[in-house]
């Protein structure tokens, strides 16, 4: 596998009133794209979450269009990321510079991404370089086809636009239900847990203990305390006895407290990652851990 490695060009789709529309200049240097001569065809299925695209159906769907015309399937790409950076979209790049001559089927416009501008610098300049033609299912639009070029490209800008209004949508809600109190993110805090209804509504939100336990660790660890009362949390967490602090003699008084200071959030984070105690899965950094600090 190729790995694109593609530097974005900074350029702005935004339009005065005298400028020309966004679709004019790659329209004026391309009217359609070159019909493939083969019958090798690419499916590509793109989600950017488990609600509202279904791969399967976008897959089914590009499929009984394969069969419909005639194209041999050569791979089926399914993609889980948001469209709104094309260069991130890794497995269809990879996909466009590894095949030549090749149809690309698409279930809808937007699945392909909602990157105009990576739409225009990187995927129809792919496409035309390996001879590749995209076909929407939906819209039943081929890219040779000038007319269907044309409807291809306007429905990327559309799909950029609708990912922005979107985008403008949910900064709004979520600083609205900041400001009156009411707001939840979607993950919710370390140390806490949500409970739903049947909707899928979040109803009340409680403690998960074994974070609310780890968060303790990492406040005693930070703050200071007795190294008695940190190895019997450490060992209630982890369940495991030969967790220790440090290996001490009764006769070592002197270093069964810990205290403010003796450890920073660095060695903290070394500490909790050495023993696999992870916050959800994932490693512990200097900046996690002072985010638990109470």
């Amino acid at each position: 596998m190729v790995k694109v490695v593609i530097k974005k060009q900074k350029t702005s789709t935004r339009r005065t009133a005298s400028s020309s529309k966004p679709e004019d200049d790659i329209l004026s240097r391309l009217s359609s794209l070159k019909m493939s001569t083969g019958s090798r065809a690419v499916i590509y299925a793109r989600q950017s979450d488990n609600m509202k695209h279904s791969l399967d159906d976008q897959v089914q769907n590009a499929r009984k269009y394969a069969n419909n015309n005639g194209f041999n399937v050569v791979s089926v790409i399914k993609e889980t990321c948001s469209g709104k950076d094309i260069v991130k979209q890794t497995q269809l790049m990879n996909a466009l510079i590894e095949n030549k001559d090749t149809h690309f089927i698409f279930s809808r416009m937007d699945r392909i991404t909602r990157d105009f501008q990576g739409f225009c610098s990187h995927f129809i300049k792919c496409c035309n370089v390996n001879q590749n033609t995209i076909h929407i299912v939906s819209d039943n639009l081929v890219s040779s086809i000038p007319l269907d070029f044309k409807k291809i490209v306007c429905g990327i800008i559309d799909a950029e636009e609708e990912r922005k209004t979107i985008s403008r949508r949910i900064k709004s809600s979520v600083a609205f239900r900041k400001r009156n109190g009411i707001y939840k993110p979607s993950i919710p805090k370390f140390g806490q847990m949500y409970v739903r209804d049947r909707e899928g509504r979040i109803s009340k939100v409680v403690q998960r203990e074994e974070e609310v336990d780890t968060i303790r660790l990492v406040n005693l660890m930070y703050y200071g305390g007795k190294c008695d009362e940190i190895e019997k949390l450490l060992i209630k967490i982890t369940k495991n006895p030969r967790h220790r602090l440090y290996d001490m003699n009764d006769e070592d008084k002197e270093i069964r407290e810990i205290k403010c200071g003796n450890m920073t959030s660095n060695t903290i984070a070394e500490f909790l990652n050495y023993i696999h105690l992870y916050k959800r899965n994932r490693k512990w950094s200097s900046a996690s851990v002072l985010s638990c600090l109470e």
